[in-house]
């Protein structure tokens, strides 16, 4: 994984600060840059290293080959998390 130049670069950018009103610690990119790659890898090694299956259903799987941009693009937020609605 560390032979992506990009991911590289993501990694070695982030910054440890503290957060705004909550004083706990957050691991963030700096302002104008990206953390895409670095949070994918982070993601995978997390699920890797608690052995947790990552299930997917068939019928999510077949909808994700034919987005439909515009209900993406109406999602929602529910209990904090915004919900998109790509795969249908």
């Amino acid at each position: 994984m560390l032979d992506n130049p990009r991911l590289v670069n993501q990694l070695i950018n982030l910054e440890r600060k503290t957060g705004r009103g909550t004083g706990k610690d957050v691991i963030d990119h700096p302002r104008g840059e990206h953390d895409d790659l670095a949070n994918a890898c982070a993601g995978v090694l997390t699920c890797t290293a608690a052995r947790t299956p990552l299930l997917i259903d068939p019928d999510v799987l077949a909808r994700s080959a034919r987005p439909d941009l515009d209900r993406y693009r109406r999602g929602h937020w529910d209990n904090g998390y915004f919900v998109s609605h790509w795969f249908g």
